[in-house]
């Protein structure tokens, strides 16, 4: 899991740009400034500077007019961002019953906003939702649950 608190962590937008090149790759589209400014709903020249930014820090490739591709590092990036924001739609949508749409809409804010470590709680958590309850009692049982991923 990439570690991004502190002074090298990415904007929240920034992290929306690399996550939209991201999307468009796992869909099989190439990536282009015309389409993630259009994905995205923001102006090519917006688009150019974000790349800037997100080449500078070695997250993706890209000649003017060209392909935006993901380096290793961005891949590593974007997967994680995708991570977290599956994680959060899940925990509003699947366990807290918020409705899909806006499940959707809550994760993409919150994935930009939590802590790595918040993170891991919820996978954990979810992973417990998923294979761990065995006493009847929630707390102890989630407690105990978190001591075997330790």
């Amino acid at each position: 899991m990439p570690h991004r608190r502190g002074k090298g962590k990415l904007s929240a937008s920034m992290e929306d740009y690399l996550e939209t090149i991201y999307f468009r790759d796992l869909e099989g589209h190439r990536a282009k400034v015309k389409n993630i400014a259009d994905s995205m709903g923001v102006s090519k020249p917006s688009v150019t500077e974000a790349l800037s930014v997100l080449r500078e820090r070695g997250l993706v490739h890209h000649q003017k007019y060209g392909d935006i591709v993901l380096t290793a590092k961005g891949r590593r990036e974007a997967d994680y961002i995708y991570r977290k924001h599956r994680m959060f739609k899940r925990l509003f949508c699947d366990v807290l019953g918020v409705p899909e749409d806006q499940g959707e809409e809550d994760a993409c804010k919150v994935e930009h906003l939590v802590s790595d470590s918040t993170v891991e709680r919820v996978d954990n958590f979810l992973d417990f939702m998923d294979n761990g309850q065995k006493n009847g009692d929630f707390k102890l049982d989630f407690l105990e649950f978190l001591q075997t991923k330790s």
